[in-house]
């Protein structure tokens, strides 16, 4: 039998942020990273079907990383949700210049997490699906 949940790859240097998001998530396959270069490690193995990236991170930050995402061929359909505690408006702004779907500012409620990430997939599969 094949799996059908949706597969969330969540990168975040804080081990906390991780496991929380992990657990909040648990009706989809969630994968994590821990930094970009796992990240890639990851997604050179999976094509998760959403990305949700931290921007502070050490080495390279979450804005680099979904402009790069945005700007690979296999990469640039997975939507990417932000979570991160920059919230101040140009934060904002600088995200979704990055390439975000939608951008959630830390600490956030659970409820909210799952309306957006539920409304991230539900977009991107329609999107797919007009392809």
């Amino acid at each position: 039998m094949t799996n059908t949940k949706p597969i969330i790859l969540v990168v975040d240097d804080e081990y906390a942020n991780r496991f929380l998001l992990q657990e909040m998530l648990d009706s989809y396959e969630v994968i994590l990273a821990s930094n970009g270069k796992i990240m890639w490690e990851m997604l050179a193995q999976t094509k998760p079907n959403l990305i949700l990236l931290d921007v502070m991170m050490p080495g390279e930050d979450g804005y680099s990383l979904a402009k790069k995402l945005a700007a690979h061929t296999d990469f640039k359909t997975i939507p990417i949700i932000f979570v991160t505690a920059k919230a101040s408006g140009e934060d904002v702004i600088e995200g979704f210049n990055s390439g975000a779907y939608d951008y959630i500012k830390k600490p956030f409620n659970q409820k909210e997490l799952e309306t957006r990430v539920q409304k991230a997939l539900q977009n991107n599969k329609q999107t797919q699906d007009l392809l």
